[in-house]
């Protein structure tokens, strides 16, 4: 059974992230990725295993103080997405 996962979406360079999710499958954010980065747009992600957006957050704040989280899609933007939706990491 899959389980729903948060992707972190993350600008080292302006110390800045998102979450994205909750998700069953990042395949469509992966392919976003390697087009922005391609682009010349420094971004990268990484997965939570965290259930909630709240301890994904906490987790990630407590790793990088003084990140500041942006709107989830802001630094990546993946086209028909929904949060909810896709299928490929379990857990």
């Amino acid at each position: 059974m899959l389980l729903p996962f948060f992707l972190v979406v993350y600008d080292a360079d302006r110390c800045v992230f998102s979450l994205e999710g909750p998700l069953l499958d990042d395949t469509a954010w992966e392919r976003a990725l390697a087009r922005a980065r391609k682009d010349g747009t420094p971004l990268y992600c990484v997965p939570s295993d965290k259930r909630t957006r709240a301890l994904a957050r906490r987790e990630w704040q407590a790793s990088f103080p003084g990140w500041t989280e942006v709107e989830p899609g802001t630094l990546l933007h993946v086209e028909g997405s929904t949060t909810e939706t896709s299928t490929s990491r379990g857990g």
